[in-house]
């Protein structure tokens, strides 16, 4: 009896010593979720505040290009369309962006913005496309601004490119 005693803890043993010494890979592993986690989604911190920054820097690069338009004795009249999202993996957020380029072209007295397509003079189209980098893993997003004549007549295209610095709190500036 003292004999199978002993066997059968020797094996128990001997079996826990074998289990202990596998390589994480090999052993089970176990994961929990918590309930307060995100998922994991495409935009990789893509928020408002990135929209609005690209927003500001096309708008002002529209406004240079277009002077010659709206130095008059009286500023035409601007619709300023919703912003077109070119991709549905791009999280949403564009009201800010589209808050910010309004904002800056009624700061800057060049137009008069105009509530309603009928009447304006002339329209501004806005789109934000996803920009893939091969050689980077990090992810990207281009901002659109289309100027058109209401003869819908294109006038310019101005866009800003920006992209998530290559870090570990993954910010974009």
């Amino acid at each position: 009896m003292k004999k199978l005693l002993a066997v059968s803890v020797y094996i128990l043993l001997a079996a826990c010593t074998a289990f202990s010494h596998r390589t994480m890979d090999e052993q089970d592993k176990h994961v929990v979720e918590a309930p307060y986690a995100a998922p994991q989604v495409l935009d990789e911190g893509i928020t408002p505040e990135v929209y609005a920054l690209l927003a500001a820097r096309a708008t002002n690069k529209m406004l240079d290009d277009t002077a010659e338009i709206y130095e008059k004795e009286t500023p035409p009249t601007l619709y300023i369309m919703k912003v077109k999202k070119a991709d549905d993996t791009l999280p949403d957020g564009f009201y800010l962006a589209r808050r910010e380029t309004k904002e800056i072209i009624e700061g800057s007295g060049a137009f008069t913005v105009v509530n309603r397509l009928n009447d304006a003079q002339y329209y501004l189209e806005i789109s934000v496309y996803p920009v893939p980098f091969v050689d980077k893993s990090v992810p990207g997003i281009s901002y659109h601004l289309s100027l058109y004549s209401n003869d819908n007549i294109k006038i310019g295209e101005w866009s800003q490119m920006m992209k998530q610095v290559q870090n570990d709190d993954k910010s974009w500036w």
